[in-house]
């Protein structure tokens, strides 16, 4: 039966995500390869998956520039952060 007055996915927020990459970081080591002058960690991306008012976060950062970098990102989003 379909109820005329109340449409059930009206109330279903909708998701969206956004994608915060990171560029790879210098690795620090005694021993490189001879055909390798510098090694690097590779990039790391975060997603945030937001509805109307509260976002989830999918994977942090290593670094503390990295992690400010994270931060100011979700206070930009305007969303409530409710879980990493």
């Amino acid at each position: 039966m379909i109820d005329d007055h109340v449409s059930r996915d009206k109330d279903i927020p909708s998701l969206n995500w956004d994608l915060l990459i990171t560029f790879g970081i210098p690795m620090v080591t005694s021993y490189y390869p001879s055909v390798t002058k510098q090694a690097m960690f590779q990039a790391i991306a975060s997603t945030l998956i937001y509805g109307k008012q509260n976002a989830v976060v999918v994977d942090a950062f290593k670094t503390t520039k990295q992690s400010d970098d994270l931060i100011n990102w979700i206070v930009a989003s305007c969303k409530k952060l409710s879980t990493i």
